[in-house]
């Protein structure tokens, strides 16, 4: 019986003293270091040169941490224990400038203005990923992933997934005929919007205006431009105009609405432009039935302009 008892209580004892029943005691320590990891899964084959990282704390007087990583992977960063939001976007896009940098819902990317008037330059690529919840913690960080489902991690990992932010826009002009007599031509989005904020996906604002030069293929009668910029904030009224130099000097302008292939778009990140079957004006238009701003509009749409459209890009 004694024999019995001594097993009882080894058992016990054993019981008392597992992990389980143990309180767990964190290293005391203000600064802890943590590794953000990128998984591209959400774009496939985006390489950035490097990524931007802002850490905004809980606390409204507290400091904003920013850090800039090489490469696309991610890497460690040192922060003080505490709660942050965290926005992560690319680097290597000298077409956008960053806006709002002094809390996680105003930080806004916005596209570079040209030297006058709407005009903006093409951004590139822009991939963001944001964490709405993380904190850090001596025993290791526990945070809000893209779903909402709450992650914790001893060895201090927080794992994100960029996607697109920004949206490229592919233009093809098919059928076109006299292109024989185009020097150069000019493809203008109207009514894109100049910026986006981050945090919440959210483009903003309307009205600017994105240029790009088309290419050229004389025997299969296409013209072809690629531009990036922001979605409309509201994809109505957005115009295409379409400017070609000519052989004899003269210079032509077409408006086309294209609401209705921005709206059905498969895809706000990939949006593909098609204008059918269009003839560049031998000579002058048809007579004009309507004048606009002292620009001669002719009743097959085009316009003859005599104003300088270039437009300095920064």
């Amino acid at each position: 019986m004694t024999k019995y008892f001594r097993y009882i209580a080894i058992i016990l004892f054993l019981a008392a003293t597992s992990c389980s029943h143990k309180e767990i005691i964190c290293p005391a320590s203000e600064n802890r270091q943590i590794t953000v990891l990128f998984d591209w899964d959400h774009a496939s084959g985006a390489a950035p040169e490097g990524m931007t990282l802002y850490f905004f704390p809980a606390g409204s007087r507290e400091q904003i941490w920013r850090y800039d990583i090489s490469g696309p992977n991610g890497g460690p960063v040192e922060l003080p224990t505490g709660s942050y939001r965290m926005v992560a976007f690319n680097s290597d896009l000298p077409g956008i400038e960053i806006s709002g940098k002094d809390s996680y819902s105003h930080i806004s990317a916005n596209a570079r203005r040209a030297s006058s008037g709407d005009y903006i330059a093409s951004t590139g690529m822009l991939y963001g990923t944001t964490v709405s919840q993380l904190e850090v913690t001596p025993c290791g960080v526990r945070y809000s992933d893209s779903n909402g489902t709450v992650k914790e991690c001893g060895q201090s990992i927080v794992r994100c997934h960029p996607d697109s932010l920004a949206t490229a826009f592919t233009l093809l002009f098919k059928s076109v005929s006299g292109l024989e007599r185009v020097a150069s031509a000019t493809a203008i989005l109207h009514g894109m919007a100049p910026g986006i904020k981050i945090a919440d996906r959210v483009p903003e604002g309307n009205g600017a205006s994105l240029p790009s030069q088309l290419a050229f293929n004389t025997a299969g009668h296409e013209m072809t431009s690629g531009a990036t910029g922001f979605y409309p904030a509201d994809a109505k009224g957005i115009t295409l105009q379409l400017i070609v130099a000519c052989n004899d000097g003269k210079t032509y302008s077409h408006n086309f609405d294209i609401t209705e292939q921005i709206m059905n778009s498969p895809s706000k990140h990939n949006v593909i432009i098609m204008i059918d079957n269009i003839s560049i004006p031998d000579g002058e238009p048809s007579s004009p039935d309507d004048e606009i701003g002292g620009i001669d509009v002719g009743v097959d749409g085009w316009s003859n302009i005599e104003i300088d459209i270039g437009v300095t890009l920064p």
